[in-house]
């Protein structure tokens, strides 16, 4: 006995073809139909206050992300969270107060490792601290643009002398 579908080969390649469609719609179909799909009630979670706990100290871990992320709202120099400041033995940590400008003004050395984001978040690792356009990578040296495609960075100083950085190249 032979039904329409072993008769028509049309019909049987047709089938073949539009089998794997439709047990993945079906699956589809049931997968959506569960408990996944209703909807949550609102979840109450008591905090320490309420519970009558006090909360402890933030470690200081939490501490400097928490300053991380108000600078990068604030749109101030972002301090690299990767960098420690409690070792006495960098000179890098230890903030002076910078020098008076001299009337020759020379022009400072700005080791640019990389240059990334996009749009208006780009944003460029100078001297080993993460500036962002507007910032000042020296004294009275404003960055004044920056493009992540190119890699490229101009810095205006307080004279009005534009200079172009870009990234070193590492050695291999």
């Amino acid at each position: 006995m032979m039904n329409a579908v072993t008769r028509d080969p049309h019909a049987a390649f047709a089938a073949a073809l539009l089998s794997p469609l439709l047990v993945f719609a079906a699956l589809r179909f049931l997968a959506d139909a569960g408990p996944s799909t209703a909807p949550a009630a609102p979840a109450t979670i008591a905090t320490s206050s309420e519970a009558g706990m006090e909360e402890p100290p933030p470690t200081p871990e939490v501490t400097r992300a928490t300053a991380f992320l108000e600078a990068w709202n604030a749109g101030e120099p972002i301090p690299s969270p990767m960098r420690h400041p409690e070792r006495a033995d960098d000179p890098k940590t230890t903030e002076a107060d910078p020098p008076s400008l001299p009337a020759e003004i020379a022009i400072p050395e700005f080791a640019v490792k990389s240059v990334m984001g996009s749009g208006e978040r780009v944003m460029a690792s100078i001297n080993g601290k993460v500036y962002r356009m507007g910032d000042q990578p020296a004294p009275g040296w404003r960055i004044t643009s920056m493009d992540a495609k190119s890699k490229r960075i101009e810095i205006t100083g307080p004279d009005g002398r534009t200079i172009i950085v870009t990234p070193q190249t590492l050695a291999r």
